[in-house]
């Protein structure tokens, strides 16, 4: 990342490019040779142009004399024998002499010598181009080969048009006010220097001088084509660089691991202290034709914890669904919202402390790959979090357990469902996250087992893999960026790159 940035900071400066297009010009006789020739109908377009352009220049001021409102109110007089006669100047007319010529020349800057002016910047443009990026040496054969083939000058011609119509626009072209006026120094000021001097030596009367003008004038408008080309594709070079450099700054700063299903495998630990709990309270639900306490089997505790995110809101969803229940707290099931929450709040407690004893017997493990990718994220300097929909004191129970207290202490982040007010797929667990961690929400990566965390990661606009249980094999986990069995085979520099490749594509 630090290499990037080096690059975009030595982007060439103006005078640099100068230098190096300009040493690239002379040093390629060839290239000169085949620029010079392929230039020819502009030189000889310019040659009459310029011959009448200058002579109409010169001739300015007889041409302002013949206006209509500049017309002389004097007549010539002469003597003879006869006495005194008045006869009128020998005069050229504006409308029969001059307008014509104006309009040719406007015509001819206008339409003849842009479509050249621009022919000469393909040519030129794709030669150079050809002639930096090959190793070998390109012969006079090669590049009028080139020069032919339209089906390779496609591109060519549309860059080269689009930077023609840039010089046009003023200072707000490729590099601001300091590169307009190097390219007006080279374009007009040295051409332009070169005119006047033939202006005021008359070249256009004396054959020669014109051509030694049009001469240095052509290879001048060829150079300044070879410094665009250097400038643009500095200019590309340093665009390429930046974006790259911001790309590769949206890395893998955070690594978010859900709790039950990721950093263990808990369904069956949890149904099983539900169904603990509904004995010990002897819940019995109204719908219910089994004669003993509720008792969730393992397809349907599949199914509803896949639609319910939370211990509390599981029972509620069910309650509302299959009846509220008796037990040996209301021996009548319920009726007002604050029995119903204290029914609730009751058979919760009592789940987590019998979920609290499963966990600290001893016989439950980490998933695969869990404990080795938490290590290489601490060690890479990485932020570490746990967000989980259960209660705190559960999680709690659990991270201590299976990952170690000095991990579970070195977390920069821990949230529960105690923490939020809304559960999964709510995103607000994941929001409150990354405002915790002070990390931008595309710089995280969640871990989740479930469609349920997965739409909670997304909607917060973190990036997701799925490392998949028995119970959430089959669900639909298509913005899932990576799809895992467990962590056993994954490595942290694998996350760093999947994360980069999903932003990009965003």
């Amino acid at each position: 990342m630090e290499s990037e940035r080096e690059e975009v900071k030595q982007n060439l400066g103006v005078l640099d490019i100068l230098n190096e297009a300009v040493t690239f010009y002379v040093t390629n006789i060839n290239f000169i040779i085949f620029t010079s020739l392929t230039s020819l109908p502009f030189f000889l377009l310019m040659v009459y142009f310029e011959i009448s352009f200058q002579k109409i220049m010169v001739e300015a001021p007889q041409i302002i004399s013949l206006l209509p409102f500049f017309e002389p109110n004097y007549a010539y007089v002469y003597l003879s024998e006869s006495g005194y006669s008045y006869i009128d100047p020998p005069r050229k007319s504006f409308r029969n002499d001059y307008l014509p010529v104006l309009i040719q020349l406007g015509f001819i800057y206008l339409v003849p010598l842009h479509v050249l002016e621009l022919c000469s910047a393909v040519i030129t443009m794709d030669s150079a181009s050809k002639l930096k990026s090959e190793e070998s040496y390109i012969t006079l054969k090669d590049m009028f080969k080139s020069s032919i083939d339209m089906s390779i000058m496609k591109g060519t011609l549309i860059t080269s048009f689009d930077l023609l119509c840039s010089f046009y626009k003023g200072v707000d072209g490729v590099f601001g006010m300091e590169w307009y006026l190097e390219y007006e120094f080279c374009d007009i000021g040295c051409g332009g220097y070169i005119w006047l001097s033939c202006v005021s030596l008359e070249c256009y009367k004396r054959g020669y001088g014109i051509f030694v003008q049009i001469g240095v004038l052509t290879v001048v408008n060829t150079l300044k084509w070879v410094i665009n080309f250097f400038s643009s594709n500095n200019r590309a070079f340093s665009v390429s660089a930046s974006a790259s450099a911001s790309s590769s700054s949206r890395s893998l700063q955070a690594l978010i691991f859900d709790c039950d299903g990721v950093i263990l495998e808990s369904e069956h630990l949890h149904r099983q202290a539900y169904n603990d709990a509904f004995v010990h309270f002897n819940v019995r639900c109204p719908s219910s034709s089994s004669p003993g306490p509720l008792n969730w089997d393992v397809q349907f505790y599949d199914e509803l914890q896949n639609l319910i995110g939370g211990g509390k809101p599981k029972m509620r969803w069910y309650f509302k669904e299959h009846g509220w229940p008796s037990s040996t707290l209301f021996e009548t099931p319920p009726t007002s919202d604050e029995d119903r929450a204290k029914l609730i709040d009751t058979l919760q407690d009592w789940k987590t402390e019998r979920y609290k004893e499963i966990i600290k017997s001893g016989t439950v493990k980490p998933r695969p790959g869990v404990l080795r990718l938490m290590d290489e994220a601490k060690d890479a300097g990485k932020k570490l979090a746990v967000c989980s929909a259960a209660t705190k004191s559960s999680v709690i129970l659990c991270l201590e357990n299976l990952i170690g207290i000095e991990r579970f202490q070195g977390l920069d982040c821990f949230l529960a469902g105690d923490d939020v007010k809304e559960k999964k797929p709510d995103p607000s667990i994941y929001l409150a996250a990354s405002k915790k961690l002070g990390i931008s929400d595309k710089d995280c990566l969640v871990v989740e087992d479930s469609v349920i965390g997965l739409q909670a990661a997304t909607q917060a606009g973190m990036s997701c893999v799925v490392t998949y249980t028995p119970s959430t094999a089959d669900q639909d986990f298509k913005e899932a960026i990576a799809l895992y069995p467990d962590l056993s085979n994954v490595r942290l520099k694998d996350l760093e790159l999947l994360l980069q490749n999903a932003v990009a594509a965003k």
